[in-house]
């Protein structure tokens, strides 16, 4: 490769890259890719980017149109709960931020 060529090879793209294969090809095989429930604790998808602090994957899938911002786990604890629950601030500003704006 050419100098040029991997100077447009940016941080932010492979992160950005990541996000999209671990949302596309690698939630669909552990079950996480449904809109509806797929673990035994009503958990989602969100809900495990947002336990786990994957800021930039809770992103992409708050850009997901219909997606369930509400949806409780059988605990009855909403996504933005487990965020303020683990002092996930990033997360829980993104979320509060989408809740305004669908309000």
């Amino acid at each position: 490769m050419h100098k040029k060529q991997i100077s447009y090879i940016k941080p932010f793209n492979l992160l950005a890259l990541l996000c999209r294969v671990v949302l596309f090809f690698l939630f669909p095989l552990y079950g996480y890719a449904n809109r509806y429930p797929s673990t035994k604790n009503n958990d989602d998808a969100l809900h495990i980017a947002v336990f786990k602090n994957y800021v930039e994957i809770v992103k992409v899938l708050l850009s997901v149109h219909g997606i369930n911002i509400n949806l409780e786990t059988n605990q009855g604890k909403s996504a933005l709960d487990l965020a303020r629950e683990n002092n996930h601030l990033a997360c829980v500003g993104l979320l509060e931020k989408t809740l305004k704006k669908q309000s």
